[in-house]
């Protein structure tokens, strides 16, 4: 496990990010997503945000609710605070993570649709009903993708999109399977290969919602001498998740959006508690659970995929090894996990 450095709040440095990245629109569901120290990144669903912009009135009484609340918490406290540790210890706030610290899978399964060829780059949404991933022969990059209609049904045929415009690695599929974000040839911006409905066939790759990151990749990355690489969509595609690849350094950073149509900000360093990669050291996030509380993560150095779970605040709370695999992620409930190994592509159920 990687010490903790001094604890650093993320949200100051997601700031441009965030003023980047949008309009008036309140940001995405509740969350945390920061780095270690961070304070939480504060945010509400859409409906709750459109509730919460009324008129000038609305948030006078709205006010007014809380210096009640206020007061009635005032005039209700003693010597003995209730809330307060009767033993004078630490109390928690924080909801248990979706998916828990220390992950035990059962029996892998070998997916029908993994080919003969080095499956990498192994993405899957989130309800199980779109899987895509890339094969390299003769320097020719393929994406393949295959879809269903439900979880108990089998996957339909593969279908492919023989590459020239994207490198060959990970690949991020949108939680909802219509697009799916590929690393550029050069490595210095994303594209998005979409699609109006999953029986539909991916378009042709466009910079999609990538502009500003592919500016950032020809202004900054190239004159640093590094490449995007590893994209993840979270939090219902409004948070991208990618690494920052140089000479001797990988670096993982966040991207956010306040909405679906709107482009991804510049981003900021995430997480580098447990993802700093310096001195060669490579860690890559390869899943992130449907709270932002837990973290798969993929260590090229060891070999190995890690858990890394957060607290509400964003503060690194556990790092426990899970296994061989790669390109690891969960499902919604954290019940179901796909992954690759040995060049295949496999699912399996955490035990109890």
């Amino acid at each position: 496990m990687i010490p903790m450095r001094t604890p650093s709040s993320l949200l100051l440095l997601l700031a441009p990010a965030l003023l980047l990245a949008c309009s008036a629109d309140r940001p995405p569901a509740a969350g945390s997503f920061a780095g270690e120290g961070a304070r939480p990144y504060a945010a509400t669903l859409p409906e709750e945000a459109d509730a919460s912009t009324g008129d000038g009135d609305a948030g006078a009484d709205g006010d007014a609710g809380a210096d009640e609340g206020r007061d009635a918490s005032d005039a209700g406290s003693g010597e003995e605070d209730a809330g307060a540790p009767r033993d004078g210890g630490p109390v928690s706030y924080d909801e248990a993570a979706i998916c828990p610290a220390t992950i035990a899978l059962g029996e892998a399964t070998r997916l029908p649709f993994s080919t003969n060829a080095n499956d990498v780059g192994f993405s899957v949404t989130r309800d199980g009903l779109t899987a895509a991933w890339t094969t390299e022969d003769a320097g020719v990059v393929t994406l393949h993708y295959v879809d269903r209609a439900a979880v108990a049904d089998a996957f339909g045929p593969e279908r492919t999109v023989v590459g020239g415009a994207f490198r060959s690695g990970r690949v991020a599929l949108q939680e909802d399977g219509l697009g799916v974000a590929v690393v550029n040839p050069d490595g210095l911006g994303f594209s998005l290969l979409a699609r109006a409905d999953r029986s539909e066939a991916l378009g042709a790759p466009t910079v999609g919602p990538f502009e500003d990151l592919g500016e950032q990749g020809r202004v900054e990355l190239a004159l640093e001498g590094e490449h995007f690489e590893d994209p993840v969509f979270a939090r219902g595609d409004t948070f991208l998740v990618y690494t920052r690849v140089g000479a001797g350094s990988s670096r993982s950073f966040v991207s956010t959006r306040f909405r679906t149509s709107a482009p991804f900000a510049g981003g900021a360093p995430f997480g580098e508690a447990a993802l700093g990669g310096e001195g060669g050291q490579r860690r890559v996030v390869t899943g992130v659970s449907v709270d932002l509380r837990t973290l798969f993560v993929w260590d090229a150095l060891a070999v190995r995929s890690r858990v890394v779970t957060l607290s509400a605040s964003g503060v690194v709370v556990s790092d426990v090894e899970l296994g061989a695999m790669r390109d690891v992620q969960p499902s919604s409930d954290c019940a179901t996990f796909w992954f690759a190994q040995d060049g295949d592509l496999f699912a399996s159920v955490r035990r109890p």
